[in-house]
């Protein structure tokens, strides 16, 4: 028996882009400063790269969290068929890896429906650049769907040389 998922809300993240289409490309935000408590100037924001989200989907092969970053074509070949659950009639999208990387975030298997999991921001850093993530989950009380899920999210950005740290931010919704 599938319940029909009830409208939740969960706190907005800061510089979210939840209004931005799937298939449009994200602007990186402009530049910001801030003060530290411990300091009398400001200290510049991190560099973001822009992404462009290739594909959301709530069910997905990843079983387990994954954290990935792809920089070539025998790797998106694989990656995406374990998206799709290695059905053939998916084939990835064409990325230029002289000049592109992709990153896939797997949320892993969950017990029902209301999780979610959306990149929110790539920034370069001094050595590479960190990917930040939000993973939902349904809070107390929310009506989700009684089905199996395992939620993906895939972007496609410049490519970065040097180390890609991820870095996630958990949100239980409120309904």
């Amino acid at each position: 028996m599938l319940l029909a998922a009830a409208a939740c809300s969960a706190a907005p993240s800061p510089g979210a882009r939840d209004s931005v289409p799937f298939s449009a490309s994200v602007p990186a935000p402009a530049a910001a400063s801030a003060v530290r408590p411990d300091s009398t100037g400001p200290v510049p924001a991190p560099a973001s790269a822009e992404f462009t989200r290739i594909m959301t989907q709530q069910t997905s092969a990843f079983d387990e969290s994954a954290e990935l970053v792809i920089r070539d074509r025998p790797a998106l070949e694989s990656a995406w068929a374990r998206v799709f659950n290695q059905v053939q009639s998916n084939p990835p999208p064409a990325v230029d890896f002289g000049r592109e990387m992709v990153i896939l975030v797997a949320l892993g298997n969950r017990n029902s429906g209301g999780y979610t999991i959306r990149v929110d921001a790539v920034n370069r850093s001094s050595d590479g650049a960190v990917v930040r993530y939000v993973a939902t989950s349904p809070g107390p009380g929310c009506m989700t769907m009684q089905s199996m899920t395992s939620p993906v999210d895939v972007v496609r950005a410049p490519r970065i040389p040097g180390t890609i740290r991820f870095q996630r931010r958990d949100i239980v919704q409120t309904c």
